[in-house]
């Protein structure tokens, strides 16, 4: 949490006021949560952009969220650079320094200011934007406020029984609210721990979830179909031990979901014979976040 403080200094020396968009390029590590958490410290809008998205398609984001200010790390710093000197619009780079670095601003000065007070910092506030994924034309930006953010959270904490004491093992993006919502904030909320992959990796995955070389114990995992259809993939080339992969998985994982498509049924029996889960599924959008997901206690059908 300290370094959300330094990085929330740092965007006031170029955003003084609140309720501005601040568009950021950051790797999939605890530097994104960092200048997430100061986007909303200092009462501006955060729009996450996507690594994997071409320069073209990053400035389409920036320009129509408006956007006044843009963070990226050095990993990102050329696109970020190059649209930030073509929109005249001012822009710094995430490093050690900035997040090791003892902030003047205390927590009690930012809850005390006029950025939290209850007229300014309500549910209704505008937290995040974050863009469709364009099937249907051009992504379109969706404002997501604080209050749907908290109760979606609560929602979905409560429904599954997420606590302090789970572990999630993240490998989704982090600029759809899927990675952003059920994955990251939940736990974040709830206290728990989030282990992070740069980048989705069904082999490290498999580490994780069969307790091999030293990873970190997870217990949670929410992912894509074609996420699963990887994880088999692999699973199958390798030719790992049913029975083994089953006691494993059985013994350390409480709960695997999918959602943001639909999980094909073959691909749902197959899981729940290697694994001994069967996956919970959810369905949702963009401008709603999670709407329905199959029970964590009763029947879990596929299919749904």
């Amino acid at each position: 949490m300290h370094s959300s403080y330094t990085v929330a200094e740092k965007i006031r020396s170029f955003v003084p006021n609140s309720r501005e968009r601040i568009s950021f390029l950051c790797s999939s590590d605890a530097t994104y949560v960092s200048v997430l958490l100061a986007c909303w410290l200092t009462g501006n809008v955060a729009v996450p952009l996507c690594s994997s998205h071409p320069e073209s398609m990053l400035e389409y984001y920036i320009t129509d969220s408006q956007s006044k200010l843009l963070i990226s790390t050095e990993k990102y710093l050329e696109p970020i650079k190059n649209i930030a000197s073509r929109s005249n619009l001012p822009f710094f780079l995430i490093d050690h320094g900035i997040l090791s670095s003892p902030s003047t601003i205390s927590q009690h000065q930012l809850l005390e200011s006029d950025l939290f007070s209850s007229n300014s910092c309500s549910e209704n506030e505008r937290a995040l934007i974050i863009y469709t994924s364009g099937t249907t034309g051009r992504p379109k930006g969706v404002v997501l406020n604080h209050g749907t953010l908290f109760y979606q959270t609560s929602a979905v904490l409560k429904m599954w029984n997420i606590t302090e004491k789970d572990a999630i093992l993240h490998s989704l993006p982090l600029h759809h609210i899927h990675g952003i919502m059920n994955a990251l904030l939940c736990l974040l909320k709830a206290g728990g721990t989030v282990v992070m992959q740069q980048k989705f990796n069904a082999v490290e995955a498999w580490k994780h979830f069969l307790k091999m070389d030293s990873r970190p114990s997870v217990n949670l995992f929410f992912a894509v179909p074609t996420m699963y259809s990887k994880l088999v993939q692999v699973f199958e080339q390798v030719g790992m031990s049913e029975i083994q992969a089953r006691k494993q998985c059985l013994n350390s994982m409480r709960l695997m979901c999918s959602g943001s498509a639909s999980l094909p049924l073959p691909v749902f029996y197959r899981w729940e014979d290697i694994t001994g889960h069967r996956i919970v599924e959810r369905f949702g959008m963009s401008e709603i976040g999670m709407a329905l997901s199959t029970t964590l206690d009763g029947p879990r059908l596929a299919g749904i």
